[in-house]
């Protein structure tokens, strides 16, 4: 009897570590064709209880999303789907427009990359500063 229960329970975990493995390849496969179109900034944020969220958006040097897609969810069956919403919004601009879109946690995700990329590119700066 528990030799079954141990059975399924190692089985359930086999199964999780194949479906995450499939979710990953997803990430690093849009993150890939995303990098091609301009600069990337990725933003996330982590749902204890509710959905998480992982934001990528290509960004041109005039702060234009170029591309921008989301994933949203709390099971690895969740895979990146397009937002074109964002597309063509100003990222400098964005206290005009975020407040538009209706899912919270993309919000939050959408706002830590804009501050991973307003870091990014003031240290870009003081790099070409101290040259």
């Amino acid at each position: 009897m528990y030799f079954k229960y141990g059975l399924i329970i190692v089985g359930a975990i086999v199964i999780q570590g194949f479906l995450t493995y499939f979710q990953v390849k997803d990430y690093r496969k849009n993150v890939s064709e995303i990098r091609k179109k301009g600069r990337l900034f990725i933003g996330q944020t982590k749902g204890k209880i509710k959905a998480g969220s992982i934001v990528m958006m290509a960004v041109d040097e005039g702060g234009m999303i170029k591309e921008a897609k989301s994933m949203t969810g709390i099971t690895v069956f969740h895979r990146f789907r397009r937002v074109d919403d964002l597309i063509g919004k100003n990222i400098f601009e964005s206290d005009q427009w975020l407040d538009a879109v209706k899912d919270k946690q993309m919000v939050k995700a959408i706002s830590k990359g804009i501050e991973a990329m307003n870091k990014s590119i003031s240290q870009d700066y003081e790099d070409k500063d101290s040259e």
